[in-house]
């Protein structure tokens, strides 16, 4: 049932055709593990053939060499953006040696974690810098957890899709900020829907918890929850305890700045007994802050600008304000060859233009506590059907719960699908029949007698070997990106006067209070 509210917002964006004129900037970083044929993680350096992880637009690694990361540019069509990600995971694959992209959220097998090689980037002050911010990685958490893989959306509107918003000839940018941060407070709220159907990590292979404590069951190498969606955005999964000291504010553009800049300012007890230098005196952090920079935050969430080398996330955003929103929330599909479907993407698209236009009240303390639980409930029991989470301080089913918003979800989708008739098997096809990711996943290990990663594994060489591409143009563009990479990482490192030890300290001396 569709809530009063959300009805007379909708009606009022119709009047104003926001739908027909609507313009939406999309782009996704792909997350991947490299593993051997065998399903274990590579110990190989990053393939040469796809360039410089420093200065590739469109490859680069995340925290270890063997973590490759591909990012598009934005897009204003779904088609666009899943076509070029198709080309670019394409060419990826193609060069790599007796190796494949691991397609799922949870790792394959690790072995030993101290093995686990952090991805280099050259010697650089730039490369360095990025280095040192892995290794602390390394020494706050452990390598395993910094192996996992998911997706990350970046969602903006036009400047004339924001007018049309705002039912004005100019959209000023505090306005934009505050609509931004009231998009993100209600995906906060309803982060458990995506949790729900999305999910894809339910289960892991035992090496992934190394020696942490957790309460899964084992089976064969795997390690799962009952009921569970997704371990990866579970207390066990990609997560900082530490954080939670943290006073992050989602209610305005400054409060949040101020918290995250108070989270790499202010020290961590823990963190400190880490220390700053090893034995020969090198950097093993960026700092002992609670947050070593801005990237550090770990939320399901949040609002971005782009940044040039040099300067800060926190700096630009307080200056020139919301350009995108980042929403990292989504787990790899294992059954879709890139990780994400054409349906997927059209789904986050009207349930992030929901969480716009639906009525998102400053959180509170309590309301905050409550969406914790919601998601804890639906990251480790959302296929139970007895499930239950709160809705606006009520008790109500999961199922219910998701028929209510899939119901407002649709409704955005139907008139949009008046304007592009791909959303039409949206409502009607995808949403009235979706079922959980993760209860697929889970029929096929347990009917099949496999486990995780013997079922990741055979999904993963199946896409490997059927790889397929739709542009040869597009395959030209990025030999040519990752040849000119290595000569702009080599620029870099010839330009490089200071030390990094002093350039460090002018970092972490350029952050703003």
């Amino acid at each position: 049932m569709t809530s009063a509210n959300f009805e007379k917002a909708l009606a009022a964006l119709i009047n104003r055709k926001f739908f027909k004129n609507i313009s939406i900037s999309r782009g996704i970083e792909r997350e991947a593990l490299r593993s051997n044929l065998n399903g274990v993680i590579s110990k190989n350096l990053h393939p040469k053939s796809l360039g410089s992880a420093l200065t590739n637009p469109f490859i680069t690694t995340d925290f270890a060499e063997a973590l490759i990361e591909m990012v598009t540019p934005t897009f204003n069509t779904v088609e666009g953006l899943h076509s070029f990600l198709e080309n670019l995971d394409f060419f990826v694959k193609t060069n790599l040696n007796d190796e494949i992209l691991w397609n799922a959220s949870m790792p394959c097998e690790l072995g030993d974690e101290k093995k686990i090689q952090i991805a280099e980037y050259g010697v650089s002050n730039t490369g360095r810098l990025k280095n040192i911010y892995r290794r602390g990685l390394r020494e706050r958490y452990g390598s395993a957890m910094q192996c996992v893989s998911g997706i990350h959306y970046n969602f903006s509107l036009s400047k004339n899709s924001w007018q049309d918003f705002f039912n004005q000839n100019e959209a000023d940018q505090a306005k934009i900020d505050t609509a931004y941060f009231g998009l993100i407070r209600n995906v906060k709220r309803n982060y458990w829907l995506i949790a729900y159907l999305f999910g894809a990590s339910p289960i892991c292979h035992q090496s992934f918890l190394q020696k942490r404590q957790h309460k899964l069951v084992k089976r064969k190498m795997d390690l799962y929850a009952e009921t569970s969606t997704s371990l990866r955005m579970s207390d066990i999964g990609y997560q900082s305890l530490e954080q939670d000291k943290l006073k992050i504010s989602y209610n305005d553009l400054d409060t949040f700045v101020s918290g995250l800049v108070d989270g790499i300012k202010n020290p961590s007890d823990k963190f400190k007994e880490i220390g700053l230098y090893d034995e020969k005196d090198y950097p093993l952090q960026i700092s002992n802050g609670i947050l070593q920079i801005e990237n550090e935050l770990y939320d399901v969430i949040r609002p971005k600008r782009k940044v040039f080398a040099g300067e800060r996330p926190a700096n630009i955003l307080m200056s020139k304000g919301v350009e995108y929103i980042e929403f990292r929330g989504l787990d790899i599909n294992p059954y879709e060859p890139i990780g994400i479907s054409k349906q997927q993407i059209q789904f986050l698209d009207l349930f992030l233009l929901h969480c716009l236009i639906n009525k998102s009240p400053i959180l509170k303390e309590n309301e905050s506590k409550m969406i914790k639980e919601n998601n804890r409930a639906v990251l480790y029991k959302g296929r139970d059907e007895h499930t239950t989470i709160f809705i606006e301080g009520n008790e109500v089913s999961l199922k219910e719960a998701a028929k209510n918003l899939l119901e407002e979800i649709s409704a955005i989708g139907n008139e949009m699908a008046l304007y592009d008739e791909s959303l039409k098997k949206i409502s009607e096809a995808f949403i009235p029949t979706a079922i959980p990711i993760s209860k697929k996943l889970m029929s096929d290990i347990f009917d099949n007698q496999k486990s995780h990663c013997e079922l990741i594994l055979e999904l993963s060489k199946h896409h490997h070997e059927n790889r397929k591409y739709n542009d040869a143009s597009q395959l030209d563009d990025f030999e040519k990106a990752s040849t000119r990479s290595i000569d702009e990482q080599m620029r870099l490192e010839e330009k490089d006067k200071i030390d990094i030890i002093q350039y460090l300290k002018n970092f972490n001396q350029s952050l703003r209070g």
